[in-house]
């Protein structure tokens, strides 16, 4: 169950406005700038289609939403707001994409493809143990075209299933097998920056993280070490509107397991989110990610 009740406001909307000297926005000066996080609650959002692989997700309809003459895509439209026009997330698979077998139906949360969409009010995917998947984020406008933005990309719930490692920095190879996998993603350093807006640092982790961070070949990567805290009931976050700062409205267990990245003036970012290990092979993990966008007030 979520850790926090929901509300039916919108979280378009953040809690904190940044403050900071006039920059450049769209080629003219702001002087009044948020941060916004995307909201998949809201009820202006149409996942129009969640298809990522031809694997029909949460509440998708075979044939409307997904299906092999469709796109191979998840389409979140209208999640977040920009320059006075709402914003579409676009989520694809670039590699091989294989998630847990679904088999409880498209109304399920809890069963393999069936958990790609929404979870509350951020977005999900799903995938099988002892598998990685390239996936690319991309932004588009009302029209479909493509978008370029500043801000955060949020990954939650990067944990272990049923292990704790000791590894630290650089070693995080270090850890026993994990019977239920332990999640892992990679990124490209060169695509995570300080978004022009300078408020935040360019990767935002909690003080006390359970990430391990590694650089290799260009990508660094973050590793799970943490067993999920399941019998705590802070395990996995539903909800999520606050300020990225300091990761508002997560548990203690959660900000340890969740990182921020940041990105400026880009139309996308790619991730391979892998599942390092397990035993449990017919079973599965789900990667859990929001965003929060920088947004002109007053020029």
């Amino acid at each position: 169950s979520p850790t926090l009740t929901p509300t039916n406001t919108p979280t378009l909307t953040p809690t904190r406005t940044p403050s900071g000297p006039p920059i450049n926005f769209n080629n003219e000066t702001c002087t009044n700038y948020i941060l916004a996080p995307l909201d998949f609650a809201n009820p202006d959002v149409n996942v129009s289609l969640n298809n990522l692989g031809g694997f029909c997700g949460k509440d998708a309809v075979d044939g409307v939403h997904c299906g092999d003459d469709l796109p191979k895509i998840i389409r979140y439209k209208n999640v977040g707001f920009f320059n006075g026009s709402f914003v579409t997330l676009v989520v694809e698979n670039t590699s091989p994409y294989v998630p847990k077998d679904g088999t409880m139906g498209p109304t399920a949360n809890t069963d393999g493809h069936y958990n790609n969409g929404v979870l509350g009010n951020l977005g999900q995917i799903n995938q099988k143990i002892r598998n990685k998947v390239d996936l690319k984020f991309s932004w588009e406008n009302s029209n479909g075209d493509p978008l370029s933005l500043s801000g955060y990309f949020i990954f939650y719930d990067i944990d272990n299933g049923y292990c704790n490692c000791t590894s630290v920095s650089n070693d995080c190879k270090k850890c026993h097998d994990c019977p239920g996998g332990r999640d892992k993603i990679d990124v490209t350093e060169s695509d995570i920056s300080v978004p022009d807006y300078g408020f935040y640092p360019g990767i935002v982790i909690d003080p006390e993280t359970y990430l391990c961070q590694s650089v290799k070949n260009g990508k660094r990567s973050f590793w799970a070490t943490r067993k999920g805290n399941y019998f705590e009931g802070e395990d996995n976050p539903e909800y999520w509107g606050g300020d990225i700062g300091i990761l508002d409205e997560l548990t203690s267990f959660q900000k340890r397991v969740t990182v921020a990245l940041g990105f400026t003036d880009k139309s996308s970012l790619d991730i391979t989110y892998e599942i390092v290990g397990g035993k449990y092979i017919d079973t599965g993990r789900n990667l859990v990610f929001s965003a929060a966008i920088y947004d002109c007030l007053t020029l």
